[in-house]
């Protein structure tokens, strides 16, 4: 039976919107489709093995205990585990505070990023001069290699950039 359930749906919800972001941020710098296989391959998986997927950190000597805190995914599965099982290796509200701010973290940083390309899209078209264009050729286009987030340092001022920043 599960733990809790309101725990285990709060860690599932930070979770995909942790793993999302970081997903459409990646697939926005990839410029191969072998490219999206690095974080992968570099970060996730690593992370995940030193993370307490298949042990618990309890039986690590002391000095990889406190090595594996500074790893985020530890918390989520730390998280998971305490909501199916009631097994926690860590403070709970620790946890919660690192996964939220992880998740908050990044899917602001890609509405941002979203935010500040369609200004800059619309910053880089111009108007037709009066006659129109004489060909297709002419027609000045979007640049394709341009990514969501290489336009704002490309083409924004830092007077739009600091138009479009939160307010505090």
């Amino acid at each position: 039976s599960i733990h809790n359930i309101f725990i285990l749906i709060l860690y599932g919800l930070f979770a995909t919107t942790l793993f999302g972001s970081i997903g459409i941020l990646i697939a926005l710098m990839a410029k191969q489709f072998d490219h999206l296989g690095v974080f992968n391959t570099f970060f996730l998986t690593p992370l995940t093995m030193l993370g307490g997927v298949f042990y618990s950190i309890k039986i690590l000597p002391p000095l990889f205990q406190k090595f594996v805190l500074f790893n985020p995914l530890f918390y989520l599965i730390d998280g998971f585990r305490y909501g199916l099982l009631g097994i926690s290796d860590a403070p709970l509200i620790q946890g919660m505070i690192v996964s939220a701010v992880l998740s908050i973290g990044f899917f602001s940083f890609v509405v941002l990023s979203f935010q500040v390309s369609v200004v800059a899209m619309l910053k880089f078209r111009t108007a037709a001069p009066l006659g129109g264009y004489r060909s297709s050729a002419s027609r000045p286009r979007f640049p394709t290699r341009i990514t969501l987030l290489t336009l704002p340092i490309r083409f924004l001022s830092s007077k739009d950039v600091q138009r479009l920043a939160p307010k505090r």
